[in-house]
């Protein structure tokens, strides 16, 4: 390596200053040659002449060979910069590649980056809250004895006569091909209850991402269509569909098929796009559709953080001294914490999984068995039973605004006064529930658009906040304790 340096030095000088100056490059080094002491004291002429130069001078002769003149010592510095420059790049390739100026972006070093939750500059007593979107993969066996996906798409309008289809249709901004389609009366089956159509793959796929949302989010409003009422969202969107083992090619068909609902990425075409790939490319896609998006969330703690408002909000129901040796440690580190370590045990145990087939009833637990165990050490399993929830509801929780609600109140969705959706607050516009009724749907953390999102078939609906009458009996530590604090 030395050699190589020092034969690339030893040409870039001779370059510079070899032909001008009289010097003779050789295997051992660098050599005047002979005669050259008149071109050094030649150059020594130029030099003073140059410095003599800058002195102001009205004789036209002198002027004109200024302007003509160029020194060779000018050239020879740029080519040595360039050179050096041309140097320091080529040593990056003998670096370790983390030490390197340029890196692959895509490296096992880089890691997916935290987002801060709402305004750094406003003071919230979560504190300063961070966040990563993840998908969690479902298991082996829910893809077992799920029925095969559909063979072709179907649409259903439930409105009373053709009339009304026709200017639903015309209303709709889709390309001609689709418009034709649609636009034929016998394309669509007469129902008690409305009209049906089977549109063709080529159809479907010629809808415009912003034609497919209207289009889809009116279908919703229909119970008949399964697809669009309970579509997969991608949190991630168009990106949701890397590393799902499809070729480019169908990951850029399953991408013209997706649309947005309420700023979400959704995809409701599995027949579509069935029909147009191979079985086992429609079953990657649908295994990486089923993946369950959720959040990882830490707070952030450095020596400015208020340790008196995060102990009062994140230790409330937990052990307050403990918490506070490990903020003040956190503080002089300038580090994080995940939120995992202020929950109870039943939901800190459960997080990111799901449920277990030994356990009790399994197949029964939803998000309302999920949100009145959250302070219980051990699951009351008559919450499955969802009257039984309420009544405890009205005995044992107050109503508090929407508002003040904080860690540990319970968010009901509500629609026709039956509870719907029932998840836990945790900070922000994040929630600790349960995706589903099942075995197959997991504990995790998501965000109260993101329910209201799901939950737009159902409108209307109304959002209360309830608070324990009691605090949790687990608590056996009271924060606000002058000895816990000081």
């Amino acid at each position: 390596m030395r050699s190589s340096v020092a034969l690339v030095t030893r040409s870039v000088l001779w370059w510079s200053l070899g032909p001008s100056n009289g010097i003779e490059f050789t295997r051992s080094g660098f050599k005047r040659r002979q005669g050259s002491s008149e071109i050094f004291k030649e150059c020594r002429r130029c030099r003073f002449a140059r410095v003599n130069s800058r002195k102001p001078t009205k004789d036209p002769k002198r002027l004109a060979v200024q302007k003509t003149r160029r020194s060779p010592v000018i050239i020879s510095h740029l080519v040595l910069v360039c050179a050096g420059m041309i140097l320091m790049f080529l040593v990056q390739f003998l670096l370790p590649e983390r030490f390197r100026w340029f890196h692959e972006a895509g490296s096992a070093d880089a890691s997916p980056a935290y987002q801060n939750s709402g305004h750094r500059s406003l003071a919230h007593p979560w504190g300063d809250l961070q966040y990563m979107p993840i998908a969690l993969s479902r298991p082996d066996a829910y893809f077992t004895n799920m029925p095969a996906p559909p063979d072709k798409t179907r649409w259903f309008l439930g409105l009373p006569a053709w009339p009304k289809v026709a200017e639903f249709i015309e209303s709709l901004p889709v390309e001609a091909r689709a418009r034709s389609f649609l636009s034929q009366s016998s394309n669509w089956e007469k129902l008690p209850a409305g009209f049906a159509t089977f549109p063709p793959a080529d159809v479907v796929l010629a809808i415009s991402p912003t034609a497919r949302a209207r289009l889809y989010n009116h279908l919703a409003q229909f119970e008949q269509n399964e697809a669009q009422r309970a579509p997969f969202r991608l949190e991630g969107g168009a990106d949701w569909f890397n590393e799902s083992g499809l070729d480019d090619d169908k990951i850029t068909l399953a991408r013209k098929l997706v649309y947005t609902n309420e700023e979400t990425v959704c995809f409701a075409d599995l027949g579509a796009f069935g029909q147009l790939s191979t079985r086992e490319d429609a079953g990657r896609l649908r295994k990486t559709l089923s993946r369950v998006p959720t959040y990882m969330i830490k707070v952030h703690i450095d020596p400015e953080s208020d340790l008196d408002s995060l102990l009062k909000y994140w230790a409330a129901f937990g052990n307050a001294r403990d918490a506070k040796i490990l903020f003040r440690s956190l503080s002089r580190a300038d580090s994080d914490v995940n939120i995992s370590y202020f929950l109870p045990s039943f939901p800190r145990l459960r997080l990111y999984t799901y449920p277990r087939p030994e356990e009790p009833q399994a197949a029964e637990q939803d998000d309302i068995w999920t949100a009145m165990n959250f302070f219980n050490e051990k699951p009351d399993q008559r919450f499955l039973d969802d009257a039984y929830a309420e009544r405890i509801l009205i005995t044992d929780y107050a109503r508090i605004s929407t508002k003040d609600k904080r860690f540990g109140d319970l968010i009901a969705f509500v629609t026709g006064n039956k509870i719907k959706r029932m998840s836990v607050y945790l900070a922000d516009d994040f929630v600790f529930t349960k995706s589903g009724q099942g075995p197959f749907e997991p504990w995790l953390v998501k965000r109260i658009k993101d329910i209201i999102t799901a939950l737009q078939p159902e409108r209307p609906f109304e959002i209360r906040v309830f608070r324990a009458r009691n605090k949790p009996t687990f608590a056996a530590h009271e924060l606000l304790n002058s000895a816990v604090l000081d």
